[in-house]
């Protein structure tokens, strides 16, 4: 998923892992731990039967850093990232900005973000 701010001016791929019940970690790609970029996050979902789905953003740095590696008694290897990591105390949306920000230009047509109000 591609996802920017308000003015287009800063995009993230997004990849979204989603279970279809509460669970407490979320599988991952073996790249996972690898894969690190400051335009790169995850949007970790729990489904409910009801309700709100549960949602965890990160960064791909911060995932990288705690994917854990597990292998099943058949030799599988599995990798998960568990909710217990969570970089935030909340769902971690503030990882894309504030979302009522505006961004103006300076002189030199860079820009320079601004909170609307």
């Amino acid at each position: 998923m591609l996802v920017t701010d308000q003015e287009c001016r800063k995009a993230w791929s997004v990849q979204v892992k989603t279970n279809k019940k509460p669970a407490n970690f979320w599988l991952v790609g073996a790249h996972t731990a690898k894969l690190k970029s400051q335009s790169h996050a995850y949007v970790f979902v729990n489904l409910r039967k009801e309700g709100r789905p549960e949602f965890i953003v990160a960064s791909s740095h911060h995932v990288a850093s705690h994917v854990v590696v597990g292998t099943s008694t058949t030799g599988s290897v599995w990798y998960s990232f568990y909710k217990k990591d969570r970089h935030f105390d909340g769902e971690g949306w503030e990882l894309f900005g504030d979302p009522h920000a505006t961004v103006e230009v300076d002189a030199a047509n860079e820009p320079v973000e601004t909170l609307s109000t």
